[in-house]
C-alpha cells in the first residue's frame, strides 16, 4: 500500500471512528511515534485510538512530510 493511500484510509476511518479498522492499518511490530518523543507499541496504539469516540473528527486533515523507508506525516484539525 502506498503511503498516501494508507493516510487516506486512516483519515477515513478516523472520521468514522472505526477503531478496529484504524488499528488494522498498523503492523503488530510497528514503530509508531504519536509525538517526536512518544513511542508507542501496538497495544498502546489501540488504547489511544479508543479516545476518538469522544472527539469531533469531521475536520481532520493530513500532510505527508516525508516518505522514504518510513512515513512521516501530520494529522491536524482543518478549518
Amino acid at each position: 500500500m502506498e503511503y498516501n493511500q494508507w493516510c487516506e484510509e486512516l483519515l477515513d476511518n478516523w472520521r468514522k471512528k472505526e477503531v478496529d479498522q484504524i488499528v488494522n492499518l498498523f503492523d503488530e511490530n510497528v514503530i509508531y511515534y504519536e509525538t517526536p518523543t512518544t513511542k508507542m507499541n501496538a497495544k498502546e496504539i489501540r488504547k489511544m485510538w479508543e479516545e476518538i469516540k469522544e472527539q469531533n473528527t469531521s475536520k481532520i486533515k493530513f500532510q505527508i512530510l516525508c516518505e522514504r523507508k518510513m512515513l512521516y506525516c501530520q494529522f491536524y484539525l482543518g478549518r
